[in-house]
């Protein structure tokens, strides 16, 4: 079991995680009905937790399901998937994409390659919390693009520039820096380099008419 699963056995059972191991059905605590819509002095009869996470990260997605016995005798099964908002902002509940019954699930692509720094240092300065730090950190399987150096990129971090056979390119800002000084360049050499080219061009053309002209006046 889990860290997250350990802590969260705990927290419907008020057990420690070294008894929760003892098949002891004991109460559940009164401030966690509401949140499930479960009613209060229900006991807690099974826990089924089915997360996943990355190895070394805070971030746990999946799905937690229980079943308990109401105050009346009566079962009750409750259902509550764990959700995280990553730094795209977008609602994600499982790391792999997916796409079943017509509909797409999308998924977490990893971190983004610019954000883990900065949400670092923001955490270093106590400005946010390590929890924080890595869900800022990641883009979604839908957001996140690789970029041309072969980068994991957000929609913050990245530009896309269309290419003539209708693929599209991902530039980090590195690159994106690097085109736009390219651009700038091409900007002020660009009449310069024309007009010496249109010289180079006449010149040759003009020895040509003057030789020619001297050889009918012979």
């Amino acid at each position: 079991m889990t860290g997250f699963a350990s802590k969260l056995w705990h927290w419907l059972t008020d057990r420690s995680p070294r008894d929760a191991a003892t098949p002891v059905v004991q109460p559940r605590s009164a401030d966690y009905a509401p949140e499930l819509g479960i009613p209060p002095a229900s006991e807690t009869i099974e826990v089924n937790v089915d997360t996943e996470c990355a190895s070394g990260s805070p971030i746990e997605v999946g799905l937690v399901e229980a079943l308990l016995r109401g105050p009346g005798g009566e079962l009750v099964r409750s259902k509550k998937k764990v959700v995280v908002v990553v730094g795209c902002g977008h609602p994600v509940s499982q790391f792999q994409a997916v796409d079943e019954k017509g509909r797409h699930i999308r998924g977490i692509a990893g971190p983004c390659d610019h954000c883990v720094p900065h949400y670092q240092e923001e955490q270093s300065k106590g400005r946010i919390t390590p929890f924080d730090a890595a869900r800022l950190s990641l883009v979604c399987s839908d957001c996140g693009k690789i970029t041309s150096s072969g980068r994991l990129c957000c929609p913050k971090h990245y530009t896309a520039v269309a290419n003539p056979d209708g693929t599209t390119t991902y530039l980090g800002p590195e690159e994106t820096n690097q085109r736009q000084r390219q651009d700038t360049m091409r900007m002020i050499l660009g009449p310069i380099i024309a007009l010496f080219g249109e010289n180079s061009e006449d010149t040759p053309q003009t020895h040509r008419q003057e030789h020619e002209d001297g050889q009918e006046a012979h």
